[in-house]
């Protein structure tokens, strides 16, 4: 799968600091009850703000400058699942934000480490605990932070090229 084109990479001069969430995508694939009032003031409260950014707004969805997190719990609907790629895991990866997700099948199939991603059940519940575990442990965030540069190395463009070029190799030589 190629990268996603245009990303512009999280600021590494915000730090450790766990400030704004974001969902990168189509708004109607977020669970509902992570769109709500209620679960935003949720986040405020532990001081991270939320933000949907979706096609068709001015901030770009391709934007993850100011995002310290990505949360991209979506319905648990494995139909919808089992034809979604891991693009916004990859995405995070390759812009150095630590993803939140549900459980789906496409993210498991990249997993290599814990600190790849965090996996929550799809509640309000689950994704408040797994942002407040950010927040409170600004060391935890960080290697987090750490293990996406880890991954991006495998997942970028000249990985993908390298992996390629080393398939045509083999089928040439056949």
């Amino acid at each position: 799968m190629f990268p996603q084109q245009g990303l512009v990479p999280r600021d590494p001069s915000r730090g450790d600091a766990v400030k704004r969430a974001v969902f990168c995508g189509c708004k109607h694939q977020l669970l509902p009850t992570l769109r709500t009032p209620l679960f935003a003031e949720q986040l405020r409260k532990l001081g991270v703000s939320f933000d949907v950014v979706h096609k068709g707004r001015a901030q770009s969805w391709r934007d993850y400058e100011e995002a310290d997190l990505v949360i991209a719990v979506r319905e648990p609907d494995a139909s919808l699942h089992a034809s979604k790629p891991p693009s916004k895991l990859v995405n995070s990866w390759l812009a150095g934000v630590p993803f939140i997700c549900g459980p789906e099948s496409a993210p498991r199939g990249l997993r290599e480490d814990p600190l790849d991603y965090v996996e929550v059940d799809p509640t309000p519940v689950a994704v408040l605990a797994a942002v407040a575990a950010y927040v409170n442990d600004p060391a935890r965030y960080a290697a987090a932070r750490r293990r996406c540069a880890v991954r991006a190395a495998g997942v970028g463009r000249a990985a993908l090229a390298g992996r390629w070029a080393a398939l045509a190799r083999e089928i040439s030589e056949g």
